[in-house]
């Protein structure tokens, strides 16, 4: 007001000195001035007039500062239009406190004045407040938050986003308010900034609600189904949101369910999403369905469906209700429903208390079902889950976090000691992979909590507490029974290769330098590389089978509920599997025709069998490695072999390719053959090479139904002629001509056992000495010094100087086979020198 007057006077003196000008300028040159100046002259001496300018005077004044104020008012308001955008936000509204915290907390401010109030936590339970009342003291630390002062008319700098700010606080009238009639002083908040767009006061009173929204999504809210006369869902407590680092799982597992989980979010309209995070106890599915809710902003509704007081209707209607943005969790389902069966009442009604199985399906997916959250169910034991609950479509996905990997171990490792990397290698090299869960490795480590050395010095006494077999002290024999390569265990253990940390050092050269199978199975060859290499998809199916795999494989394969409950019974009778996955895989293929339950349940009888006494293998004899061939020509040579000292195989596999001396170990004429066979060139001679590979089970059954028809034969000829395992005994060769000798099917298997299996060795033939040839050619013979050649005339039965007249040198190469020129000459000039005696003879005769 003093502001408005003092600019009305200050126009009132301007105008009056622009008046005084303009009236000496006009009265100077008029002829009216006379009489103005008397009329002005009485009215001045009037009292009357006077009186009147006393009144007229303050009133004119008033009315022309009116009209300033209302100039500069007008002026302001387009001034303040053209440069300037405000906010204005009241007390009364709901958020005012909010954007006063947000100011305080976020933005930079210049004012000196501020108030200080105690901070209140605004999501507390029922409980909290129970507690308080009854204690008198906060379930909280107390601490104080700062506000901007609220003294009438107070104004302050801000800077928000790099924009300047200025905030104003005006206090209004006092007004009372609820049912207690308490006073509250209105007030309102004005935030101007320069320029003509408004966004950045738009976007800090966005930015102000978002934040507090955050604050309270820092702690994760847990409901349950509240036991009080109201029902529905209470919060249970709060808790810090825990950050997805601070679950160890393996591999990207904990970054890809977050992922699919947020993908889900941002689609909740289209589908309705359940998982189910199983496992061994103790490998933190519990902790990471908390992960997966601080990360996602969601409250957790905890489920306990072994209360015997929710009843099928009372769970539809807990679900319908659930809170908003929250994730269901349903802990330990196998504890609660084995198959359809309710722990603890041996029905699938629950013996008319609690929810029954029915029940559970119909709230899960039925009319009643909320759409639109997210549902989790853990388990320990999933084969025990009845299959419609877990079916696809019901459960959209199905996460197995097993026990710690190797990876984990490391990791949780330097979660306890940061900067111990050597150690932390050190650590995971003496943690069985897959064995132990990161509950029982935590707790280890919490135990040297500030001794890293001493937390690898005793990792054995873990293993000894669990009972686990370190990887590297396993067994060569169960190493490679792991993958069906036990049969070769016996060349590797020769060699001092007993356990699987030495197999591991091995490169594949000495591996093929040892089995000399390899040179012919290049299937079993490839085996070996992945197992050296450690390929991922065959260290998976390396691992023991469990529940889940035997029941999840068997399924696969379409074998029949009770099918896979007899082969579990075999394979895992206490839970732990006796069989690795790939094993199982394979006896799995082997019979995938035959629909023998009995038959099924042998074969992983003797799939599981450990290592017999007598069983430990040798190396191939000169016997086995010619009888592979299925040809007799070549089965005859192992006589000759052994009398040359090569009674293994690898005396003379090393030879390779070289015919000569093939032909000298004792192979004669067949050395040709052989040499193919061996002669380490993988295109050439295929079809003789593969005579020497061994048959396995898959091919020797194929083989068997190719030739007559006959699965249920094929599998019993496949079983008859093969190892426990699967692996083959017989070569290609062996086993084709014992085929080619058998027309029909019943009949070749009818002989297996004696034609092939048990086939005796026949005895080496007893050649008589032979009797001293003597005669005139061998006298002849001898006297010329060529007598090595008298067995060649005596079979020819040139016995006597007859029978030596007319032979050519053609007949001594093709007949004879005398090879050498010079003994042929020899000869030659002998029988010319008989011909030309015996033709003086015959003339002497004559004369």
């Amino acid at each position: 007001m003093i502001r408005a007057v003092s600019v009305a006077f200050l126009a009132m003196a301007v105008a009056y000195a622009c008046s005084s000008a303009a009236s000496n300028m006009f009265w100077s040159g008029s002829s009216l001035r006379p009489v103005l100046e008397d009329a002005i002259s009485t009215l001045s001496g009037s009292p009357a007039f006077q009186g009147i300018l006393v009144w007229l005077i303050p009133a004119l004044v008033s009315l022309m500062s009116f009209g300033v104020y209302k100039i500069y008012l007008h002026l302001h308001e387009k001034i303040h239009k053209l440069f300037f955008r405000s906010v204005t936000i009241k007390n009364a509204d709901e958020n005012y406190v909010t954007v006063l915290n947000f100011i305080s907390k976020r933005c930079e401010m210049t004012t000196a004045h501020h108030v200080a109030e105690t901070y209140k936590k605004k999501n507390k339970t029922w409980k909290d407040h129970m507690q308080e009342w009854r204690t008198g003291q906060s379930s909280e630390e107390r601490k104080f938050s700062f506000r901007p002062s609220d003294s009438k008319g107070t104004m302050a700098t801000l800077f928000y986003k790099g924009r300047r700010i200025i905030m104003t606080r005006t206090l209004g009238s006092t007004i009372t308010v609820g049912w207690e009639r308490k006073p509250m002083e209105m007030e309102s908040l004005t935030l101007t900034v320069w320029g003509s767009n408004h966004q950045i006061l738009l976007d800090l009173l966005q930015d102000a609600l978002d934040d507090a929204r955050e604050e309270q999504r820092d702690e994760l809210n847990v409901w349950v189904l509240g036991d009080s006369w109201m029902g529905g869902w209470e919060k249970a407590m709060s808790k810090k949101l825990r950050s997805s680092d601070s679950v160890i799982l393996d591999g990207d597992m904990s970054k890809d369910l977050v992922d699919d989980a947020r993908k889900f979010q941002a689609s909740a309209e289209w589908y309705m999403d359940r998982g189910i995070p199983y496992g061994p106890p103790g490998t933190g599915k519990t902790s990471f369905v908390q992960v997966l809710a601080g990360q996602l902003k969601l409250d957790m509704c905890m489920l306990n469906l072994a209360d015997t007081s929710i009843t099928d209707a009372g769970l539809a209607s807990a679900l319908r209700e659930t809170p908003k943005n929250s994730l269901i969790m349903i802990e330990d389902i196998d504890a609660i429903f084995v198959e359809r069966k309710k722990q603890g009442t041996g029905d699938s009604s629950g013996g008319g208390k609690g929810v029954t199985f029915s029940g559970l399906l119909n709230a899960l997916d039925g009319v009643a079902s909320q759409e639109g959250r997210l549902l989790v169910m853990t388990t320990n034991h999933i084969e025990r889950l009845d299959p419609a609950l877990i079916r696809p479509g019901r459960i959209d996905r199905k996460v197995e976090v097993d026990n710690a990997s190797k990876g984990q171990a490391r990791a949780m490792f330097l979660r306890f000691y940061e900067n111990e990397v050597s150690l932390a290698e050190e650590f995971a090299k003496k943690i069985p992979d897959k064995e132990l869960s990161m509950a029982a490795i935590q707790g280890h480590l919490l135990a040297n909590r500030d001794r890293p050395e001493a937390a690898v010095e005793s990792v054995h006494s873990l293993l000894d507490a669990k009972g686990v077999v370190t990887d590297e002290g396993m067994p060569v024999w169960e190493h490679l029974r792991r993958v069906g390569l036990e049969q070769f265990a016996f060349a590797f253990e020769h060699f001092g290769y007993f356990t699987k940390g030495d197999f591991e050092n091995l490169s594949m050269d000495v591996v093929r330098s040892l089995v000399l199978d390899l040179r012919w199975d290049k299937k079993t060859e490839k085996r070996f590389e992945r197992l050296l290499e450690k390929e991922e998809m065959l260290m998976r199916d390396y691992l023991l089978c469990d529940v889940r795999s035997v029941k999840d494989l068997c399924g696969v394969a379409g074998r029949k509920s009770t099918e896979a409950d007899g082969v579990l019974r075999v394979i895992a009778p206490n839970g732990k599997g006796l069989c690795s996955v790939f094993q199982l895989k394979w006896l799995l293929q082997c019979y995938e025709e035959c629909d023998d339950e009995a038959v099924i349940l042998a074969a992983a009888g003797e799939l599981v069998k450990g290592r017999e006494v007598g069983e430990e293998g040798g190396w191939m004899t000169a016997y086995d490695f010619c009888r592979r061939s299925g040809d007799d020509k070549i089965v005859e040579c192992a006589w000759e072999l052994e009398e040359n000292g090569k009674e293994l195989a690898r005396s003379f596999v090393g030879d390779g390719g070289d015919k000569d001396k093939l032909k000298d170990a004792g192979f004669g004429k067949m050395a040709e053959e052989v040499a193919a066979a061996l002669d380490g060139d993988e295109k050439s001679a295929q079809w003789i090479k593969a005579k020497w590979a061994t048959v396995d089970f898959l091919y020797a059954k194929r083989e068997f139904v190719k030739r007559y028809r006959d699965v249920r034969g094929g599998l019993e000829f496949a079983r008859k002629i093969t190892r426990g395992n699967g692996g083959g005994k017989f070569g290609f060769g062996e086993v084709e001509a014992y085929l080619d000798g058998h027309k029909d099917g019943e009949e070749a298997l009818a002989g297996v056992e004696e034609g092939l299996v048990g086939k005796k060795r026949q005895e080496k033939e007893k050649v008589e000495p032979a009797k001293e040839v003597t005669g005139w050619v061998v006298d002849w013979l001898k006297a010329g010094g060529m007598d090595d050649y008298k067995d060649k005339f005596v079979e020819q039965c040139i016995m006597s100087e007859e029978d030596l007249v007319g032979i050519s040198d053609g007949e001594l190469v093709r007949i004879f086979e005398i090879t050498k020129m010079g003994e042929r000459k020899k000869l030659l000039r002998m029988i010319k020198a008989v011909e030309g005696g015996r033709g003086g003879e015959e003339k002497k005769i004559e004369g």
